[in-house]
């Protein structure tokens, strides 16, 4: 009896340790993976951030033009911070000059930042110079789908529909041709043609512009000021 007793210690005595080193172990026994299923393999990260990442991705550039694009956005990185170093004692300048009143310094200083700061439409053509003419009418072409989507944010287009509104555009006519009333105009004569053709009664009744509301004046409110005839003019 008295040995049953001391292997019953025993016993939870060992169950006590094995428990203490699995803890020091790291706790519970990682469970093992299920035969069959693969790892899961992590897609390398792009290069590139914002419209140059979509610009790449939209239209499938070669690694060659990535190569080139890489290159082209560490040359504009390191020229901004060359200018924001540059820049910093003219700005102070320019405070200065702003708050003392002297528009003639403040005008020179203006000029001396913008010459500093160089063409912004450098690196555009930079860019535009590694596509082909292809990718330069089709990245035109997603430009005019985005444009339109963003005239549609409040129909909440479903997939379905953008990817008709796409097909609608690729296969528009509309070129920018520096006319904003001409490209205006086509514009409006799309999206018209969308409306009409794509979207749902709801949809449109979503997009229809809210009335204006004019703000009532308070009262004793500042009379509008008249504006008094100037000298010589016709009586």
């Amino acid at each position: 009896m008295k040995l049953s007793k001391w292997l019953l210690c025993v016993m939870v005595a060992l169950t006590f340790s094995a428990g203490s080193v699995l803890a020091k172990e790291g706790g519970k026994a990682k469970k093992a993976k299920p035969a069959g299923k693969k790892a899961r393999v992590k897609k390398p990260k792009s290069p590139f951030r914002g419209e140059y990442a979509i610009m790449a991705s939209q239209l499938k550039m070669t690694d060659a033009q990535k190569a080139q694009l890489t290159e082209i956005v560490k040359a504009q990185s390191a020229a901004k911070k060359a200018y924001a170093e540059a820049a910093k004692p003219i700005q102070t300048e320019l405070a200065a000059a702003k708050k003392a009143g002297d528009k003639t310094k403040a005008k020179e200083l203006g000029a001396k930042l913008k010459a500093l700061r160089g063409d912004p439409k450098a690196t555009t053509a930079k860019v535009m110079a590694i596509l082909t003419p292809e990718q330069k009418a089709e990245w035109a072409k997603f430009g005019l789908y985005r444009r339109v989507c963003s005239k549609f944010g409040r129909a909440k287009l479903t997939d379905e529909q953008k990817t008709t509104v796409r097909d609608m555009c690729t296969k528009s006519d509309i070129k920018t041709t520096g006319d904003r009333k001409a490209d205006a105009a086509a514009l409006k004569s799309l999206t018209d043609k969308i409306a009409a053709e794509v979207l749902t009664d709801a949809q449109r009744e979503a997009i229809k512009p809210k009335p204006r509301v004019k703000k009532e004046k308070p009262a004793g409110a500042k009379k509008p000021r008249v504006k008094k005839p100037k000298k010589g003019g016709d009586q």
